[in-house]
């Protein structure tokens, strides 16, 4: 990701980016249509811990595509905490 230092974006496959960060958190965003996006606007993210373990336990459905610029700072620094409380978050 441009501007952020230590993470590296991977194209999975359409519709589906990985942001993994050097400390081993990911932040996974599907704007794949047949899950929670609606392929445009909002987009499905996941976040991942550094043993490949859903951090919260599921996944952020319709989130605002703009908030992956905001949270990945967070995650790059290790603030998995935060990262959920922005996501959870509707009106931010």
């Amino acid at each position: 990701m441009e501007g952020i230092i230590n993470v590296t974006k991977n194209n999975i496959r359409a519709g589906l980016t990985q942001y993994a960060c050097a400390n081993g958190w990911t932040l996974s965003v599907s704007t794949n249509p047949m899950t929670y996006s609606d392929g445009k606007t909002t987009c499905e993210i996941a976040i991942f811990d550094p043993q490949d373990n859903y951090y919260t336990g599921d996944v952020f459905a319709y989130v605002d595509i703009h908030k992956v610029d905001v949270v990945l700072p967070f995650l790059a620094g290790g603030h998995a905490d935060i990262v959920a409380d922005i996501l959870n978050d509707k009106d931010q």
